[in-house]
This record gives C-alpha cells, sequence and structure tokens, in this order.
C-alpha cells in the first residue's frame, strides 16, 4: 500500500489503528523510487487527505506512474480506489488528476458517499 498510489490513495482516508500497522512494519523497497521512510509517507498521506489524489511516480515498478483517487460509501469510509496508470511523465501523470477524482467523486456518489472533504 505504501508505494502505489491505489494504495496510499486508499491508506490516507483509512483509520489511524490501520495506517499505524502499515507504516510500524518495514516499508520495502519495490523500486529505487520507493518511499520508505514512515514519516516521509504520513506527509505525503495528509497531502492526499488534502488533495483527494494519491501519485506514485515510478515507487512501484521503474518506467511507471499511477494517479488515484479514493471512492467513498456514504459513511465516508474509504472503500477503494481508482487509478490510471502509465508511462512515466509526471506532467502527464498530473493532468490524467481531474479526470480520475471526478470518477472517482461519481462513484462515490453513486454509492451515496461523500464526495468533499
Amino acid at each position: 500500500m505504501h508505494c502505489t498510489g491505489l494504495g496510499k490513495a486508499i491508506l490516507a482516508f483509512s483509520s489511524a489503528p490501520f495506517v499505524d500497522a502499515i507504516l510500524d512494519a518495514p516499508l520495502p523497497a519495490l523500486a529505487p523510487k520507493t518511499v520508505t521512510d514512515p514519516a516521509v509517507l504520513r506527509r505525503e498521506l495528509a497531502d492526499i487527505r488534502k488533495s483527494r489524489v494519491a501519485y506514485d511516480f515510478e515507487e512501484s515498478r521503474e518506467g511507471l506512474f499511477c494517479v488515484a483517487a479514493p471512492i467513498f460509501t456514504r459513511n465516508s469510509r474509504v472503500i477503494g480506489a481508482i487509478s490510471v496508470t502509465g508511462a512515466t511523465s509526471r506532467s502527464q501523470a498530473r493532468s490524467f488528476a481531474s479526470v480520475v477524482l471526478a470518477s472517482a467523486q461519481a462513484l462515490s456518489r453513486a454509492l451515496g458517499g461523500a464526495t468533499a472533504a
């Protein structure tokens, strides 16, 4: 969960005990850019909670990016995420953010969930 856009989108809105359990365990590097420092990841999760968009820039696999957004139920519980993955290009990845977020919000609305913080 710590090195994919989908995982981080879900993790950012998971319960504190669940997040602590993930971040208290070793965070293995799957690629050279994998974030393995829990403090760095906590800051990233805080940013994801604000923007509702998570990124993976070659963290899970070299040469790939992922842009993800969480999907919520009516009780504001995160139940999944939606993403776009492609060949690495930070500007290209950021260009997908609004579409991915809008799609996640539409799915959340369909499930009776909240779409804004």
